[in-house]
């Protein structure tokens, strides 16, 4: 009876000590937002594919040089922010883009389906942030494009995770961009909605912009004023420049393809304040005014 009872404790003793870690677990994850810095680094060696501009370096030094603070997790990065609030660094998140080291030790019949869907994903992507770095730096406020593993940045990064602990590594051996930090579409909005002068400058800025990815054969699938559309110094930003691919064929039209860029836009100018819907598509399609294609 003894024995049954003290093997009963220990059991319960060691379901106790279970129960306490995986609480504590989720618990950290929660707090951390599940960012750990091998979550942010690759798998893959250093290929010095990568060329680096000795100037473009020099200038760039300062910039990494300062802490940065994590402030999200979004679907491709994890998002930290410069100690002098001016600009955002983004680190990748590789569980979503390469197969996991425990994957190895599986069949590959298991794990095909997934080692290729990330793939494709990583694929898209990169080439996505490659289109922004060649073609739209100032549009989408990028400083800094470093898609592999380097040598020659000679600086170590100090990033601070969710909880304040402090990671040290070097720029050169994880992949990253650097971007300028902008404020919010919506405050902007809101702010100026009685000062149209000010939104119709903006929304001419926005208009041209677009027509300028369209002539340069780029296509973004995901223009939204609420959720990836930024300000600085009063000009748009679209900072999410994840969703960006090139027009391959002239299947459609040059006014078909900025509809299609802007549709989210014009709904949602639509819905919050017509007056800046029908000027919004008037500088989108001059040579129609303000008639819907």
């Amino acid at each position: 009876m003894m024995r049954s009872f003290a093997l009963w404790k220990k059991i319960l003793y060691l379901l106790l000590i279970t129960l306490s870690f995986v609480g504590l677990q989720d618990f950290c994850h929660k707090k951390t937002q599940g960012f750990t810095l091998a979550k942010a680094r690759s798998a893959q060696n250093h290929t010095k594919k990568q060329s680096l501009d000795a100037d473009k370096v020099t200038s760039l030094r300062p910039l990494l040089s300062q802490p940065f603070y994590f402030l999200k997790k979004g679907l491709q990065c994890y998002v930290f922010i410069s100690e002098d609030s001016n600009y955002v660094l983004k680190l990748f998140r590789w569980k979503e883009l390469e197969p996991s080291r425990f994957s190895k030790l599986l069949p590959s019949s298991w794990t095909q389906s997934s080692t290729l869907q990330k793939q494709k994903k990583k694929e898209l992507d990169f080439t996505s942030y490659q289109i922004a770095w060649d073609a739209l730096q100032e549009e989408t406020g990028l400083i800094f494009l470093h898609l592999e593993k380097t040598q020659g940045l000679d600086v170590s990064l100090c990033l601070y995770d969710p909880i304040l602990v402090r990671h040290i590594v070097p720029a050169d051996d994880i992949e990253f961009l650097l971007q300028k930090k902008v404020e919010p579409f919506l405050p902007f909005f809101e702010e100026n909605k009685k000062c149209l002068e000010t939104l119709f400058a903006f929304f001419t800025q926005l208009a041209q912009l677009l027509q300028s990815r369209v002539q340069k054969k780029i296509s973004d699938s995901d223009i939204s004023l609420q959720y990836n559309m930024g300000i600085h110094k009063g000009s748009p930003v679209l900072f999410d420049i994840g969703n960006l691919t090139k027009i391959e064929k002239d299947d459609h039209s040059f006014q078909e393809n900025l509809e299609y860029q802007a549709r989210l836009i014009l709904e949602w100018l639509a819905e919050h304040s017509p007056e800046l819907e029908t000027f919004f598509r008037q500088k989108l399609y001059p040579e129609t005014s303000c008639e819907k294609p």
